[in-house]
């Protein structure tokens, strides 16, 4: 967050999640986040996740609505 210069609730915000998790997740208390949460989160800080089959030949874009 610091390299993205964004704080905790406006991260919270963008990801529309409550700022309570991501402080939880940030301070380490909570290690398994769950995957929407995640999806959530990565897209608030403008990445985007793909699933890639072991070989590389096949590529499924994951986008997540809006929550």
């Amino acid at each position: 967050m610091e390299e993205d210069q964004k704080s905790v609730r406006q991260l919270a915000k963008e990801a529309g999640i409550s700022p309570s998790v991501i402080q939880i997740i940030r301070t380490g208390k909570q290690e398994d986040i769950g995957l929407t949460n995640f999806m959530y989160i990565t897209e608030a800080l403008s990445y985007h996740l793909d699933l890639v089959s072991d070989q590389g030949k096949q590529r499924i874009p994951l986008h997540q609505v809006s929550p």
